[in-house]
């Protein structure tokens, strides 16, 4: 049975007959989510590394930085790229955010922390940022495949959030797996909220 699209990426969840969890927002397991990422940043550091114009190798500078850098055959730094897991959805976005005018099935979320962190790095080395996305467990997008992949320029995302900040953000409440055993938060809980179709297929 297919999905029924409303548009490019979007689809009437008020019919899916796969339809996304929505107690996953209430388990955010961090290292679970850790163990995806490390998966994906293998995955496109092998495919950046087999086409062979740039060498991807994981980012050294410190856990601030995007996860991966990328060099030219001299061994200069070109860019860095952060990679992004994308396990769930909001299903709610459309009732706690209804300006965002975004949908659950063309969701994709940055901490609002890291955004402006990237405006930084950006700043200081003066080398272009892309954000990378693996976008897994929603079969409406991925079809018949295990993940699709998205990237665009940090520059673009970070326009989006400047003109659209009020509109897109929202601060979840704390769950399970968002606190470490002596008590700390792990993950950020301001969220920025973006569609997929503000960003760039990405073949593998």
């Amino acid at each position: 049975m297919a999905h029924l699209e409303i548009r490019p990426n979007v689809f009437d969840c008020a019919v899916c007959h796969t339809p996304c969890n929505s107690e996953s927002a209430k388990q955010n397991v961090f290292h679970i989510n850790q163990t995806w990422g490390d998966k994906a940043e293998e995955i496109l550091m092998f495919h950046i590394n087999q086409k062979g114009k740039y060498r991807a190798r994981r980012t050294t500078l410190g856990h601030k930085f995007p996860d991966l850098t990328l060099y030219d055959q001299n061994r200069n730094k070109v860019s860095f790229v952060e990679v992004k897991m994308v396990s769930s959805t909001f299903m709610k976005i459309q009732d706690m955010l209804p300006e965002a005018k975004i949908t659950p099935s063309e969701l994709v979320v940055l901490n609002n922390s890291a955004i402006n962190n990237y405006k930084n790095i950006a700043n200081k080395y003066n080398i272009p940022i892309y954000i990378v996305f693996f976008v897994a467990n929603r079969p409406c997008i991925t079809q018949d495949k295990e993940y699709k992949v998205y990237y665009q320029n940090y520059e673009v995302i970070y326009n989006i959030y400047k003109e659209q900040k009020e509109k897109r953000s929202y601060t979840r409440k704390t769950v399970y797996g968002d606190l470490d055993k002596q008590g700390n938060i792990q993950n950020p809980l301001l969220k920025v909220h973006f569609s997929i179709n503000e960003l760039i297929p990405y073949q593998l």
